[in-house]
C-alpha cells in the first residue's frame, strides 16, 4: 500500500514508509500492520483515512477558489 501511494506522490517507498511512521507517532496510533510481504490497514486507519482525505479535498477546493478570486482581482485592477 505504501509503495502504491509512493508512486502517486513521486517519492520512494522508503520515504513514504518514513512519512507513515512519523504520522503514526504524531497520531499515537498504528495505521498499518506490516509484514515483509503485506501491509494491512488497521481499524484506526480505516476510520482516519476517509476523514483525512475529505479534509484534504476541501483544502484543495479552497485553494482553487482563492486562486480564482486572485485572478478576478487582477483582472479588475
Amino acid at each position: 500500500m505504501v509503495h502504491c501511494g509512493s508512486r502517486d506522490t513521486f517519492c520512494t517507498p522508503q520515504a513514504a514508509g518514513k512519512q507513515v511512521r512519523e504520522l503514526e507517532r504524531y497520531l499515537g496510533a498504528r495505521l498499518l500492520e506490516c509484514t515483509t510481504r503485506t501491509q494491512v490497514l488497521t481499524p484506526s486507519d480505516r476510520d482516519f483515512y476517509p476523514r483525512a482525505s475529505s479534509i484534504l479535498l476541501k483544502i484543495e477546493e479552497a485553494e482553487r477558489l482563492a486562486g480564482d478570486f486572485r485572478e478576478l482581482s487582477l483582472d479588475i485592477e
